[in-house]
């Protein structure tokens, strides 16, 4: 097979191969000149929506004596993961409510602490926030 037979058989066809070829390294490069991330942007959202009741972890100062009743007790957290949703387990996720300086009786924000294997992109906590009570004052 000649030279030029080689390169005028199926020309058409190598020259949209080309065609392509260049026009995706074009994308390519003004995507890489933009910064663009292939996660900053998912193309779908992996897995569904994971709802756990949690109950609600008390941080507190190791001095601190007092005891608090948190009402509600449990929340629902309601999340939307990566691709590992369904390795999450409730054991992955902790819901706690800070009382290092807490007063008599208020309203905190609950906090959500996870393990370092789960990435979580959506979160819903309810309620968002739980009333806190002292109930027994330190000696």
């Amino acid at each position: 097979m000649s030279l030029r037979t080689f390169i005028l058989n199926n020309f058409k066809w190598k020259l949209i191969a080309l065609t392509l070829a260049i026009v995706v390294w074009f994308v390519i490069q003004f995507a890489i000149w933009k910064g663009v991330r292939p996660t900053d942007q998912p193309l779908s959202n992996f897995g569904g929506i994971t709802s756990f009741h949690q109950p609600v972890l008390v941080l507190k100062a190791p001095d601190d004596d007092a005891i608090y009743k948190i009402m509600p007790a449990k929340v629902e957290i309601s999340f939307r993961s990566g691709a590992n949703l369904n390795k999450v387990t409730s054991n992955d996720i902790r819901v706690f409510v800070n009382l290092v300086d807490a007063q008599e009786r208020e309203n905190r924000p609950i906090f959500i602490h996870t393990s370092y294997r789960v990435q979580i992109n959506e979160v819903k906590v309810e309620p968002s926030t739980v009333t806190v009570e002292r109930i027994l004052q330190p000696k």
